[in-house]
């Protein structure tokens, strides 16, 4: 009588466990190793916002008759909710 003994349907796997840098190389050598997948680190930081430079333009020290003065009022109230303008002194011909 002969009597053979085989593994059945055991079959090796295909992969082994993970090494020290967590790849699964295979047993069997058609198939590739099996890495996890590595982060990549993120982009720099790309350039800031640039603020507009705020400026104030310059003070009249004197004006001429009939000349006439305008302002942005965003340059003396930022929140553009408390503004007020008081004339201190004004000339006999003042419109």
């Amino acid at each position: 009588m002969l009597a053979a003994a085989c593994g059945g349907s055991q079959t090796k796997p295909e992969y082994g466990a993970p090494g020290p840098d967590g790849c699964q190389q295979p047993n069997y050598p058609s198939l590739p190793p099996k890495c996890p997948p590595v982060a990549t680190p993120p982009p720099p930081p790309g350039p800031t916002k640039l603020e507009p430079v705020e400026a104030e333009p310059a003070k009249p020290t004197a004006l001429g008759v009939g000349q006439k003065v305008s302002w942005g009022t965003g340059a003396i109230d930022q929140d553009l909710d408390e503004t007020a303008t008081k004339v201190t002194k004004l000339p006999a011909s003042a419109k």
